[in-house]
């Protein structure tokens, strides 16, 4: 069960909304395509976790919600669009049991180039996020003070050839990452590779789901190396994944037709 708990954690990449013209423009053809919808994770078959993305009249991504522990903490992102379906602002809240204050609101300015997408704090705070990626992969992410942001933050990305992830690094930890099943990459409570940000501007880490992964310290000392079974992996007619786990820890993952 503790292996099959850190998998899932380790689960990233997802079915997002782009805000570049191309980006549109290859969504407008997978509208008659199943996109991801949900997810559920259960523990012990009791439902523990959600994740649920909610699209407007025009397909468009609008709003991801992702409930944890049965409600202590929700949160809710939000996205903006302008008249030419352009993702403009940002808006985060928080719901939390378990800290103070309970509530919390930000928004950020989206700012799009080529090659990365910079969130900026609305209300004129010296604070941001910045990501790097190439095509619609995530190569870095980092946050902080926009003038100066501090090298710490840096979270990294590396694939290889086929656009499957080989590594992920920040300044405490490297994963290396082999091995890849079939079937489309999901994001889900992922501590390492997930990111709603990611979601929303059509941006994942892997091009295939890999099974392998290795965990050290930036000092190379391992911590763990685990290989995850592919029988435990269901999929749909359109190798889309459905469950993953056994019959009391398993994730559930449901889909829509836009």
């Amino acid at each position: 069960m503790k292996k099959l708990i850190i998998f899932i954690f380790f689960l990233s990449g997802g079915f997002i909304t782009s805000c570049s013209k191309e980006s549109n423009s290859k969504k407008e053809e997978k509208q008659a395509h199943f996109i991801y919808k949900k997810t559920s994770r259960f523990t012990d078959s009791a439902l523990l976790q959600t994740q649920e993305l909610f699209y407007n009249d025009d397909n468009l991504l609008e709003r991801i919600v992702t409930n944890m522990n049965q409600g202590s903490l929700i949160t809710t992102i939000e996205a903006i669009y302008n008249d030419n379906n352009i993702i403009t602002k940002i808006i985060k809240s928080t719901s939390s049991s378990f800290s103070t204050p309970p509530d919390t609101r930000e928004e950020y300015n989206v700012t799009i180039t080529e090659n990365t997408v910079l969130l900026s704090k609305s209300n004129g705070d010296d604070y941001g996020i910045l990501i790097e990626f190439t095509g619609e992969y995530v190569d870095l992410i980092k946050s902080g003070e926009l003038s100066n942001m501090d090298p710490l933050s840096n979270k990294i990305y590396k694939r290889n050839s086929g656009n499957n992830i080989i590594s992920y690094e920040d300044h405490v930890y490297k994963t290396t990452f082999s091995n890849y099943a079939k079937g489309n990459v999901l994001s889900f409570f992922n501590p390492d590779l997930e990111n709603d940000y990611f979601i929303l501007f059509n941006l994942k880490t892997s091009n295939q789901l890999p099974l392998t992964h290795t965990k050290a310290y930036s000092s190379e000392e391992v911590l763990y190396t685990h290989t995850f079974d592919a029988s435990l992996i269901t999929y749909d007619e359109n190798n889309n994944i459905i469950k993953i786990g056994n019959d009391t820890d398993y994730v559930i993952y449901e889909y829509i037709e836009l």
